[in-house]
This record gives C-alpha cells, sequence and structure tokens, in this order.
C-alpha cells in the first residue's frame, strides 16, 4: 500500500528515497566525467606520444627518442595531479599550476610544429594535449570551491556601473581579508550601510564628530575585517541596556520582610490607602527619570528637560510632533533635536497621533 501510494503522490515519498537517489546519481555522473576523462586522457596521450617521438626522430635523439615524450606526458601528468590533490588538502601550491600550465604550452608547440606550415595539421596535432588539461583543471576549481580555498569571486559588471564606490569598498575588503564568498562581502556591506544611516539619523551629517567611541566600534571592527554578534550602534551608556516591553510592562518584585509582629498588627489596625495612585505619584510617573551617565543626566529646567514635557505632552494628548518642530520650540540643534527624539521614543513609545490631529496638521 506505500509503495502505490509512493507512485501516486510523488510527494508523498520520503525524503531518505530522494536523497539516495540524488546521491547516487552524482555518483553514477562523477564516474561517467571520470572514465570520460580516462579516455581523453588516454587518446590525447597516444597522440602526443606519436607526434613527439616523430620530431624527436628527426632531430637525431636516436634510442631517447623513444622515452622523451613519455618523459613529458609524465611530468605534466603527475604535476596536474598533484595540484589537485594539494587543493583538495587545502594546501594549493601556485607554482605547480603554472608549472604544468608551461609545460603543456611546450608539448602543443612540438605537437603543432610537426606540421608546420600546414594550418589544419597544425591544429589537429595542438588540441589533443589541451583536453586533458581542461578536465583537470576544471576538477581543480571545483575542489577550490568546494573547500574555500580558491579565489574571491567575480563582481558583476552591472553592479560596478550602478554602484561604482560601494562596489569598490566591496572588492576591496574582498581582497585584503581574504573573503572569498562574495555573499559575506555584501552582507558586512549592508551592515556598514545600516550602522552609518543609523548615526546619520541620530547625529545628523556631522556624525563622524559626534558620535562616542562605543557607536564607531562597530564601523572600525567591520573596517579590520571583523564582525561583532550585533553590529548596531551603542546606547549611551552600554553597561544599562534600554528595557524590553515585557520588562516594563512586569509587576515590581517586592521584597521579605522580616518577621516582625508588632508591626504586623499596627499594620492590620491602620486603615487601607484608597485605590490608585495618589495625584503625586500621577504627576511624577508622567516623567521617566534619566538614562543613567554623567553625559545623560537631566538638569532641572535644562533644555532637554523641556523637550521631554513636551514630547510627553504631545503623546497624552495624542498630537503629532516631528523632529524639526521640537527644535524650533526649544531651540535645539538638528542634530541634538534627532539624538533626544529616538531617546524619547526609547524611553515613552512613539506618538500615536489620531487622523484628527494628522489631518489638521496636513
Amino acid at each position: 500500500m506505500a509503495v502505490t501510494a509512493w507512485r501516486q503522490d510523488p510527494q508523498a515519498r520520503p525524503a531518505t528515497t530522494v536523497a539516495g537517489r540524488w546521491r547516487a546519481g552524482r555518483a553514477a555522473a562523477a564516474a561517467t566525467v571520470g572514465l570520460g576523462a580516462l579516455a581523453i586522457a588516454a587518446i590525447g596521450g597516444v597522440g602526443s606520444y606519436t607526434a613527439l617521438r616523430a620530431m624527436a626522430v628527426q632531430k637525431g635523439f636516436g634510442a631517447f627518442a623513444t622515452v622523451y615524450p613519455l618523459a613529458l606526458d609524465v611530468a605534466v601528468t603527475v604535476i596536474l595531479c598533484l595540484d589537485v590533490v594539494l587543493t583538495w588538502l587545502k594546501l594549493p601550491y601556485r607554482p605547480l599550476r603554472y608549472t604544468a600550465w608551461l609545460l603543456t604550452v611546450a608539448t602543443v608547440v612540438l605537437n603543432g610544429a610537426l606540421d608546420w606550415p600546414d594550418p589544419i595539421g597544425t591544429a589537429m596535432h595542438a588540441v589533443l594535449p589541451i583536453l586533458p588539461v581542461i578536465v583537470v583543471e576544471a576538477a581543480r576549481h571545483a575542489l577550490a570551491a568546494a573547500s574555500g580555498t580558491g579565489r574571491p569571486e567575480a563582481v558583476r559588471l552591472i553592479r560596478w556601473v550602478l554602484a561604482p564606490r560601494q562596489t569598490w569598498r566591496i572588492w576591496r575588503c574582498m581582497q585584503l581579508w581574504q573573503i572569498t564568498s562574495l555573499a559575506d562581502a555584501l552582507e558586512r556591506e549592508q551592515r556598514r550601510a545600516l550602522i552609518v544611516a543609523e548615526l546619520r539619523d541620530r547625529h545628523g551629517r556631522r556624525w563622524r564628530h559626534l558620535a562616542d567611541v562605543a557607536e564607531l566600534r562597530p564601523l572600525r571592527l567591520l573596517r579590520l575585517g571583523l564582525l561583532q554578534p550585533d553590529s548596531t550602534p551603542a546606547c549611551e551608556n552600554p553597561a544599562d541596556p534600554l528595557p524590553t516591553i515585557e520588562q516594563e510592562s512586569a509587576p515590581p518584585q517586592q521584597l521579605p520582610r522580616a518577621a516582625d509582629p508588632a508591626g504586623a498588627q499596627t499594620a492590620e489596625r491602620a486603615p487601607h490607602p484608597p485605590s490608585g495612585p495618589s495625584p503625586a505619584a500621577a504627576d511624577a510617573s508622567r516623567v521617566a527619570p534619566p538614562a543613567n551617565g554623567e553625559e545623560s543626566a537631566v538638569r532641572p529646567g535644562s533644555k532637554k528637560q523641556r523637550a521631554e514635557e513636551l514630547y510627553l505632552e504631545r503623546q497624552g494628548n495624542h498630537r503629532l510632533l516631528t523632529r524639526r518642530e521640537l527644535a524650533d520650540r526649544i531651540d535645539l540643534s538638528e542634530g541634538t533635536a534627532r539624538r533626544y527624539f529616538l531617546d524619547f521614543e526609547r524611553a515613552h513609545g512613539a506618538i500615536c497621533a489620531d487622523t484628527v490631529t494628522l489631518e489638521r496638521t496636513s
């Protein structure tokens, strides 16, 4: 019954069966390619041996004319195989490739010189030694890409045309820090662009001069080829992160009190306080405490305190407040107004203006 269901619905087949067939298909394809490569190498070797032996006889090599072609072909084969093995072991050695190419060029020239100046005969003798080298180079490229020891991926030409500065930065990062994957380099550039955009939104155009060391640290790490787990600009005080929604909504934990019978009796006799917060506590809760740190301390009557009161007033009345209006009302610069606005949004939440207010402001 299960076999019949698999035949009727191909998607009902287990993943192990599909994966096993895929592995078997790849093994069969690899075996076919290997046998074809051996056949090409054998045919090319026989043709090259015949041509080189005839050339050696013409040049007067005598008895050594039989051994000379074998020495040249065996040298090329051994060097190419050694290069493939070292690439597989992640120990590539480029002089081996250059030596094999040089010997291959010499073999092609010697094979083609036998029928010179006939162009057709020269081409027929020169093609045979090149075919095995092409197959071996393809296998080497696949091993290098699989092991991560290959050359960096090429950047598309259309990207150079559309974004030359960013593409130059990506290419430079790949060359300096040996990043072979173009996707990894693009991810680094996206992180860098996101950090720069947030810093520019927080500090304005002079963000390079106004941002502190903690905010610029992710950019410096990316410039050195390093990555942080979270490459986002740090807060003003990294030791005290901003509370999350769950932490703000959680009720405060009450500390256990020591056993005090007298105090317990007094508490039982005392009248219960009225329910709900007192007016003084409600007024005090409207203004959130300032963030930790000497730089973010709010002095009474300062511009930041007046800006925060205006923000809370608009938030309570559900009226829209823009950063430009905040800067004009409190007499702040654009960069300072952006920074205050972001701090207030993190501390108190965004302003949710109603539809009537939006229509009046528009």
